[in-house]
């Protein structure tokens, strides 16, 4: 994320145009994750149903304590999130993030267009002067962990990304930190 966001800085200044960016950090993502919808995703993209029946028995009767001051406090159920400490959590939260950007971000071309080709030989620029064989990549979210950053040219374009990114994370109970 922080290098092709300085690539993008690099560029936007090297052509003279504008970079507007919005950093977003979740509260509690990885704890926030809403499990049916969590399984759901992981059948819709194509995962076998007896891979989602064992990665949800991982997570099924889960309990939990606190410990205050010393004293442990009586033990809760655990019906949100992922399982903290296992190491599918990162992945799971990952899978279930980028399924939310992708409906976030379907039917929108904003964000910072790319151009480039696959042919040719890579250090000969004047390839990109020939209107064929070049194609165009929509930079919009740049993503670590449960991190994002948005990207766009103008300022308008900077407030509908973040508006449509808060409604579907209001939508995946998912809560975008203030501070």
């Amino acid at each position: 994320m922080t290098f092709t966001f300085r690539q993008l800085q690099e560029k936007c200044k090297e052509h003279q145009q504008d970079l507007y960016a919005v950093f977003i950090d979740l509260s509690k993502a990885f704890d926030s994750v809403h499990r049916p919808g969590l399984w759901a995703i992981l059948g819709k993209i194509g995962c076998p149903a007896a891979l989602v029946d064992i990665i949800r028995s991982f997570h099924d009767g889960m309990r939990a304590s606190v410990i205050e001051n010393g004293e442990r406090l009586p033990e809760f159920d655990v019906s949100n999130g992922t399982k903290q400490g296992c190491g599918l959590a990162p992945l799971l939260f990952c899978i279930f993030f980028s399924m939310m950007l992708l409906i976030v971000f379907q039917n929108t071309s904003k964000g910072i267009p790319l151009h480039y080709r696959t042919d040719g030989d890579l250090f000969n620029t004047r390839r990109f002067q020939a209107p064929t064989k070049v194609h165009t990549a929509i930079i919009r979210d740049l993503l670590f962990a449960d991190d994002c950053a948005l990207v766009t040219h103008t300022l308008p374009d900077i407030q509908e990304l973040f508006d449509r990114f808060a409604d579907a994370a209001r939508r995946f109970g998912l809560t975008v930190s203030l501070k």
